[in-house]
This record gives structure tokens, sequence and C-alpha cells, in this order.
């Protein structure tokens, strides 16, 4: 290799393997458009020339910003060409793809290359010239022999399999001696390795909002959380592989990796380049949205071999053209969750979607030809929803969102404890009946009129050949002493007529006028929906009133849960710690303080981070409700339909004989759970006894419906005083002739 000097040059460069110096560049002419400093200009064309077989894509960039680099880590200062154009700073805070400029032009390389030599630099800052030098070196001298393109993203990959060749022990897989480090510093500039790994807190380094971006391939092996001032963009045809190992023992399950957002997620794939998140064997734990910002997207994405497919607590992401499938769960929604579900494709998992507590997922919009979702051909159930949860699943717009709902395992929906669906307009697969339907006590079920043939689903066409019907609300069959009527009526206001200030004053109405009914507490979750959606300012207030008042317990209940779900949203997470406490002041003992142990333990694990006191609480849980649906949940024992009783299939079908069952747990302490089952209609009572035949408590005096009941004893009489320690004993009778006793023991 030759040098050659040009006197009257402004250029210096490397050519057919010599170096040309300009040496009006380096000479110091008094104009500042020229000058720059000969050593910044020898180093930076040698290292031109060690490298003269860099030639990809980008190589231009990572050729002109390692030159930089190596020009100014030798003379130790961070600024290459000072007053050559400026000079080209490598204490910078370039981001890609924010100041990349990809048309390939001679300057574009240079700035180009400024956001590699920044994350070098920054790299230099944390592990000292000698190491980084090495490293990004020996990382270069990868690129050269490496089967990847030769482009940034695959860099990043050299220099850390140099790290572990040149300080490890050769084995990437576990991780390499300085791997944090070099990750956070191309982190830093938002570039991030093609073939290689990552996990970790996706966090601010700049302290201010960021949107850091996956460009190509990752492979995750362990908990990724997405933090709230932090948009993570994910580029179409991008496969997010995750490991079926956390290698940080952390998170929810802390045995499957998690990609958990409290920011925002905008994975935007297309039909041709879907974005696909995956298990690299066996299965990870999901996508979870944790009181995530609300304009978070998943578009063409395709979510498979989860726990959870998609989990989303208090935020309302849009999830379209999607499809979720080989899941335990494909789509789950908690705590106030509100998502937007349009033209997806769910099937092949255990459960389809499950809707829990206080949640409403929309699986239509009021636009035309906004729906279409396939929920079919899951094990269990298409549909499973419960605790006052709700699911719009159809619209009385034609044209506005329909679903097709069919094949599913058990039942293609499953409703208990105060659920609700509009179902209008859907297919259900037998027509006219819907055999694969469950409504439980206390739940509301609109799906008429339905269709008689599959409109297909999944896709944004409308469907013709199908009949569909505008099933409006006639105000002359509304009764208003009649809470059902005022509900259904409140709805109809609210998805039909598109009035929320109209649905929101009919729902308080039926809380101040019905506080006992089951409906008030369906009206309390309508009024949070509704305040939520649409910003109405001062229900934080209303609810601090509604705590105030003597309402019925299970009604009071609600009124705690959704205070403490909406502070969770207003990411008030002392208020809303101070809000579980007084919850559980006020109901422990009486059967309806489980959602609050849970949300405790959620608190303390996502937002308060504190193990002990997640520990603490998910004890009390386990202790107090070993066989309730939260405590497996919390656990993370995975699927818990199994061991709810109330889950069996309808009384109908299943139940042949009345029975009374064991009380659980027992012996006890403060209280157990009764239950028993009818194969009819009959009147039953149920009391407790103690020993000396003594009645202590009537607890159900009624008529009661066909399937099985659980009830709760809290240890008091009929007074409200405590019992004393003992042995009682509970007494089913029906109407029919049965009758059966059991024991149990209370121990203080």
């Amino acid at each position: 290799m030759d040098a050659y000097v040009y006197y009257s040059s402004t250029s210096a460069f490397y050519s057919g393997g010599n170096i040309y110096f300009g040496i009006a560049v380096a000479s110091g002419k008094p104009s500042q458009y020229y000058y720059a400093r000969t050593s910044d200009v020898i180093y930076h064309e040698y290292t031109h020339a060690v490298k003269y077989d860099i030639n990809a894509d980008d190589s231009r960039a990572i050729d002109e910003g390692f030159s930089d680099y190596f020009a100014c880590t030798i003379v130790g200062e961070f600024l290459f060409g000072e007053g050559y154009h400026g000079g080209r700073p490598l204490d910078n805070s370039y981001l890609y793809p924010d100041d990349w400029n990809p048309t390939g032009t001679w300057r574009d390389r240079y700035y180009n290359g400024m956001i590699m030599a920044g994350a070098a630099w920054d790299l230099r800052e944390e592990l000292g010239a000698t190491i980084t030098d090495n490293l990004i070196f020996e990382g270069l001298c990868h690129l050269g022999i490496s089967p990847y393109t030769q482009d940034f993203r695959n860099l990043i990959g050299c220099i850390l399999e140099a790290d572990d060749d040149e300080y490890g022990d050769s084995n990437p897989n576990n991780g390499t001696p300085h791997q944090d480090d070099i990750l956070d510093a191309f982190r830093g500039h938002h570039m991030y390795p093609s073939h290689y790994v990552f996990s970790g807190d996706i966090i601010t380094t700049s302290g201010y909002s960021q949107t850091v971006y996956w460009i190509d391939d990752i492979y995750i092996t362990g908990d990724v959380h997405v933090n709230s001032e932090i948009t993570l963009s994910i580029l179409p045809s991008v496969l997010v592989s995750f490991s079926n190992t956390d290698d940080q023992s952390s998170g929810s399950d802390c045995a499957r990796c998690e990609l958990v957002v409290n920011g925002t997620l905008n994975a935007q794939g297309t039909s041709a380049n879907p974005i696909e998140f995956t298990c690299n064997s066996g299965t990870w734990y999901g996508i979870r949205f944790i009181n995530a910002n609300d304009n978070s997207e998943l578009t063409c994405c395709e979510i498979e071999n989860a726990e959870t497919g998609i989990t989303v607590n208090s935020c309302s992401p849009e999830i379209t053209y999607s499809y979720i499938h080989d899941n335990t769960i494909g789509v789950q929604t908690w705590d106030g969750a509100s998502p937007l579900l349009l033209h997806n494709s769910i099937m092949d998992n255990t459960t389809g979607v499950d809707c829990d507590y206080y949640s409403e997922a929309v699986f239509t919009e009021g636009e035309p030809n906004r729906g279409y979702n396939v929920i079919c051909d899951n094990n269990t159930y298409g549909f499973f929803l419960c605790r006052y949860s709700e699911a719009m699943l159809g619209s009385y717009y034609p044209m506005h969102g329909y679903n097709s709902i069919d094949n599913n395992g058990s039942y293609d929906l499953y409703m208990y404890a105060g659920a609700s669906s509009d179902a209008i307009n859907c297919y259900w697969g037998e027509y006219p009946a819907l055999i694969d339907t469950y409504v439980g006590s206390g739940c509301t079920f609109n799906h008429t009129p339905y269709l008689s043939s599959d409109p297909g689903g999944g896709s944004p066409l409308a469907k013709s050949g199908v009949t569909l019907t505008d099933t409006k609300f006639d105000p002359a069959d509304l009764n208003p002493d009649d809470p059902e009527s005022l509900w259904q009526w409140g709805r109809y206001v609210r998805y039909h007529d598109q009035d929320p200030d109209q649905a929101l004053e009919i729902n308080q109405q039926i809380i101040k006028r019905f506080p006992a009914s089951v409906y008030a507490r369906k009206a309390l979750c309508q009024v949070f929906h509704i305040s939520d959606k649409h910003n109405i300012p001062g229900m934080s207030s209303w609810f601090k009133t509604l705590r105030s008042q003597n309402l019925p317990l299970e009604t009071r209940a609600v009124v705690h849960d959704l205070s403490v779900i909406r502070a969770i949203k207003d990411r008030d997470y002392k208020a809303a710690e101070s809000l579980c406490l007084k919850a559980l002041q006020d109901l422990t003992g009486s059967g309806y303080e489980p959602f609050t142990l849970y949300q405790m333990t959620q608190l303390y694990r996502c937002f308060l981070p504190d193990a002990q006191k997640a520990d603490r609480y998910l004890n009390q849980l386990t202790q107090r409700y070993p066989q309730h649906r939260l405590t497996a949940l919390a656990r993370g024992d995975g699927e818990p339909y199994a061991t709810n009783p109330e889950l069996s299939k309808p009384v109908a079908q299943t139940i042949t004989e009345a029975s009374l069952h064991p009380a659980h747990p027992n012996p006890f302490n403060p209280a157990t759970t009764l239950s028993y089952q009818l194969p009819e209609a009959a009147h039953v009572t149920l009391k407790v006894y103690d020993l000396r035949g003594r009645e202590i408590a009537t607890l159900v005096d009624a008529e009661k419906d066909a399937g099985f009941r659980e009830i709760r004893w809290n240890g008091r009489d009929a007074l409200g005083q405590s019992a004393a320690s003992g042995v009682y004993f509970y007494r089913l009778r029906t109407s029919s002739g049965y009758t059966k006793s059991c024991k149990m023991l209370l121990i203080k």
C-alpha cells in the first residue's frame, strides 16, 4: 500500500489499495471548510485501508463511522475533522432510524456512520479505549468473514461474538462478558443486533419519551419490560422468537419469558410481511399490556405457543388482522381493560377469548366493515366471560361488524357472575338454536337476530349473500321500574344511539334506585367504561362518594374494585394501594375480597415492586381461597377452569341427582365455602347447626334453578356475631325430598 499526496486537492480517500491525501485538507488553510487535523485524516484513511473488504449495503456507513471512531480514539478526542464541514462529533445522541438517511450519497455515508460511531464512543466511555478498540476491530474482522449480510445489525452481533471469543467462554448463547454494556451502547442509539439475544428493561436513556426499534429478527432470552416512556416499534417481517426459559427468574411467571408493555407497543406488519411472536421450543408467557398507553397497536401479527397470547390489564390497545393460535388462552382481558379487536382469527387455542373481572372487549365498531373476527376451533371455550365483564360481539347496525363463533370444543360462549354480551348478527354454526352457549344467573346475553349462514371473517371486506336485520330497542317496551329493562335501554342508547351522556345517566339511575340488584353492579361497570372511553371528568370523586354510602355488600365490593382499577389506570399506584387496604378492611370475611387480594399481589409485582409483600398477599389468597380461579392465576398455575366447579357443563346435561359437597377449606378460619347441586328447580334450605342441634345461621331459603351452587359462610351467627371454635353441621333440604348433613370444624 502506498500513500500519495495531492498538494492542491481538498479531498483525502482510500482507493485501489492506496491512500490519497489532499494536503489542502490537512495543512491548516484559513478557510474552515477545508480545515482538518492531519492526524484525523491519516488515521481515518488508514482504517479504510485496513478494512477495505467491507463492501455491502450499509458498509459505507460502517466504513466511515468506524474510521472516524478509530481516528478519534487514537488521538483521544471525540470530534473528527474539527472545522471540516463543522466536524463530526462522536459524543452525539443521533438515533436510528430518525437520523438515518438511506439515500446513500457520499455525505449520507458520513452522517449515518456517526450514529454507529456515537454508539462505539459511548461504549468506550464505559469500557475504556483498550477493550472497546479490540472488540470493534475483532467485530469488524468477524463481519468480514460472517455469512450474514454486512450491515450494522449483524456487526453488533459480530462484536458480541468477538467479546465472547476474546473475554468469555466462546459460547455466546449463555451471554458474553460485556454483553449488557455493548447492547446498552447501541440501544442508546436505537440500534439492535439481528441475530443475537435480548432481555431486560427497555427504558429511556435521555430523560424523555423515546421510540425503540426492532428492525430485524430478535431472540428473547428473558422478560422484556417496555418502560412507560418508551414506544417499542417492530417493523414488518420481524421474527420475535422467545426462549422457553426465563434467564431473569422474574415477572409474573419466573420460569417463562414474557413481553410486558407499560408504555407503547406498535407492531405493525403487513399481510405480505407479518410480524411473528413465537417460542423456539415449548411455550413462552405471552404479550402482556399492563396499564400500557392506550395507543398501542398490533396489526398483522401472528402470536403462537404462549400461555396467554395477549393479556390486557387496565388499558385499551387495538389488535387487528392478526392470527392468534395454539396458545392456552388466545386473548385475556382484566381490570377495566377495553381492547378493540377487529378482523382477527383466534383459533386452535384451549380458550379463545377470556374476559375477566370488569373488562370490556369490543369485537366490532360503529363504522362500516369494522369487525369480522373468527373465533372457532378452540378446544374448550370460544368466549369465557365472568365477574361483570362484557364482550361486544355484534352490532345493531348492519355491516358494522359481525363475527363467526363456531365449532369450539365445549362452548362457543360461557358466561357467569354477572357477565354481559351483545352478540347481535353473529354466526353461531347451529341454526336456529344456540346449543353451545351457557348463560349463568345474573348474566345478560343479547344474541338476536343471528345469522343463518357464515359471513366469513378475518377480512376487511363486506360479505354478500347474508341478510342482516337492524334490531332496535322500542321505547314502548321500557319499564322504568324494572332494573333489567332500564339496563337494556342504557346499553341500546350507548351502542346504537352512540349517546354516552344519556347512557351514563341511565346507569347512574339504576345504581341509585336499585342498589341491591345485579343490574346496579352491571351498571357500575358501564359507568366505569363510559367515563373511561369518553374521558368524562369527576368520576373518581363520584366513586369516592359511593364508597361512603351504605350500599349492599356485593355492590360495595364492586365499587371498591372499580375504584382500585381507576387509580391504576391513572397510574396513581400509591392511591391504589391505599384503596386496596381500605377494601380489605371492609370486605375481609365477607367472601368478596379475593379480587382485592389478587390486586394487591399484582400491585406489588408490577407497579410497586416488593416481592415480600406480593408473596404475603398471595399466601393470604391461597390460604383463604385455595379453589378460587384468581388463586390459580396469581400462582401462575395455567388455565384454572377445571378447578372451578361453577364451570361444569349445564346441569340439564350433566347433573342427574341432588348432592351436598364437603366444605372447603375444612377445618377453616374464618370462613368456608359450601356447595351443592340440583338436577331440577326446587325450594332449598341450607342451615348451619351446632353440636346441640341449635340453629346458628340460615344460608339459603329460596327457590333455586337446577345447577351447581356455592355459598360462603363467614363463621357468624344470625345476629352477626362470631361463632365459637368447634364442630358444626350444615344441612341441605329440598322440596323434592332430598336431605343431607355434613360436618365442618371452625378453629380459631
